[in-house]
């Protein structure tokens, strides 16, 4: 970070440069994780084996995260791996408030422990792009990357899978926009790439935190 950057510059360089706060980024991300199984267990407990990959969608965006950002940390990359966790982050954290959002316009309540859902969630959007001048994954393994969301979402309403609702009065709208929430995951992230010049050619790959 040069001088004469603003706040938001040294926000930013803060946040995904310092290894302390790093190391606190993927220990939150690895709690949460856990916490994100046990939320889950139930219907891991009800689901065919061979459909667990496809259950714990939050989870697993955290879970990748977590993992990107210890190999960062150990020194190593994993393009894949980032191009997943970015888009599980912004996917499912999306989904998660908009669907609690949904419930809360539509009941005039949720409980205290659903609204820090939605705030754990908003903040999973926000650190996938926090850490977008991080990423190495091309446009290329971002879209086949891509392909995981809209197969997660076939998988999720053909087999009957997707996270459990508080009712099911929404659940032909929800059905509709899932998908499309995918596709909007990653466009946003194609577009966040391209501000942030992970597509030119000439591009550096900063050695991480």
């Amino acid at each position: 970070m040069t001088r004469g950057q603003g706040g938001w510059a040294r926000f930013v360089w803060m946040m995904t440069e310092v290894r302390p706060i790093v190391w606190a980024l993927f220990f939150i991300n690895a709690i949460g994780t856990l916490w994100g199984f046990e939320w889950y267990w139930n219907q891991l407990r009800d689901s065919p084996w061979y459909l667990l990959p496809f259950v714990p969608d939050s989870p697993n965006g955290s879970l990748f995260f977590a993992a990107t950002l210890l190999i960062w940390l150990l020194g190593g990359r994993a393009p894949v791996l980032e191009a997943l966790a970015a888009l599980f982050l912004v996917k499912y954290g999306s989904w998660a408030v908009g669907i609690d959002a949904l419930y809360w316009a539509a009941e005039g309540y949720i409980t205290p422990i659903l609204q820090a859902i939605m705030l754990s969630h908003a903040g999973m959007v926000f650190e996938a792009f926090l850490f977008m001048h991080r990423y190495t994954f091309s446009a290329a393994q971002l879209f086949a990357c891509g392909l995981a969301l809209l197969a997660n979402d076939y998988v999720d309403y053909l087999y009957g899978v997707w996270p459990w609702l508080y009712n099911n009065d929404f659940l032909g709208a929800i059905r509709v926009a899932t998908p499309l929430l995918s596709l909007a995951t990653i466009f946003a992230l194609w577009w966040a790439g391209q501000r942030a010049g992970l597509w030119a050619k000439d591009k550096t790959v900063g050695k991480g935190p």
